[in-house]
């Protein structure tokens, strides 16, 4: 990717996907959910991609303490994204974070009843 070059959403989404994760991963199932709820719910209703930013940094860094954890938001995340961009990167960093919570529960549904969607 050059300098130029904005990330693409499924790097976005991958990276969001792996923050919530590690988020589940360290903290558990109850508390991890929480902090992923108060992720959310800080980051929804940002407009632009400067706020947006500061508050997804925000919001994880405190993650990494809560999970003595390196947990890592860099401002090329959303370099050079702007007008109806930076609101598909947003909701593919929301789409990344909320996938997280329901994967595991699918793939032992899944499994239970032995089938279910291919991947």
């Amino acid at each position: 990717m050059s300098e130029l070059e904005a990330p693409s959403l499924k790097a976005i989404y991958d990276w969001a996907y792996a923050i919530s994760k590690t988020i589940l991963e360290k903290l558990g199932r109850s508390e991890g959910v929480d902090k992923i709820r108060m992720i959310y719910y800080a980051i929804r209703g940002e407009e632009t991609p400067g706020r947006f930013l500061e508050k997804l940094s925000k919001e994880v860094g405190e993650a990494c303490f809560s999970t003595d954890t390196s947990l890592s938001v860099t401002p090329k995340l959303l370099q050079h994204i702007h007008g109806d961009m930076f609101y598909l990167a947003k909701a593919a960093v929301i789409m990344g974070l909320l996938n997280a919570l329901s994967r595991g529960e699918y793939q032992e549904n899944r499994s239970s009843r032995g089938g279910g969607m291919s991947e």
